[in-house]
């Protein structure tokens, strides 16, 4: 699996999920088909970082306000 798809899987857990997200609850909710290790090893790699993350959000979320879904971005 290439950084970009793990990356997609990493924000669309972040995304979906109230509650905390870990490496291990990201890989029960793939049947343990990717591995804790490579979402633990993407963190660190520079691939992923809170600016990135909310850059990927922001769009979900003016997609959201853009249909009149009665969202609101910061």
């Amino acid at each position: 699996m290439d950084v970009e798809n793990l990356l997609q899987i990493y924000q669309e857990g972040l995304m979906a999920s109230s509650f905390q997200v870990t490496c291990t609850g990201l890989s029960d909710i793939t049947d343990n088909v990717i591995s804790h290790d490579k979402f633990t090893r993407l963190l660190p790699s520079g691939f992923v970082n809170e600016k990135h993350v909310w850059k990927q959000g922001k769009v979900i979320c003016q997609e959201l306000v853009d249909n009149e879904a009665g969202f609101h971005c910061r």
